[in-house]
């Protein structure tokens, strides 16, 4: 088995191609994530803030 360097360098590019839009995925992952639990506290508020107003005694 031999190593053929003109194969490697001409695979160099595609492989970095999908290295990178692998990042690219992931990084999105996370930014929805963080999105998502930033939205879900804010329901939270609002769901605890009107069930306190619903539920006082009058």
């Amino acid at each position: 088995m031999s190593f053929n360097v003109e194969y490697f360098m001409n695979a160099l590019p595609i492989m970095g191609k999908g290295m990178l839009g692998i990042f690219i995925v992931t990084i999105a992952i996370v930014l929805v994530v963080y999105l998502l639990n930033s939205m879900s506290d804010i329901v939270n508020a609002i769901a605890n803030a009107t069930y306190k107003l619903l539920t006082k005694k009058k």
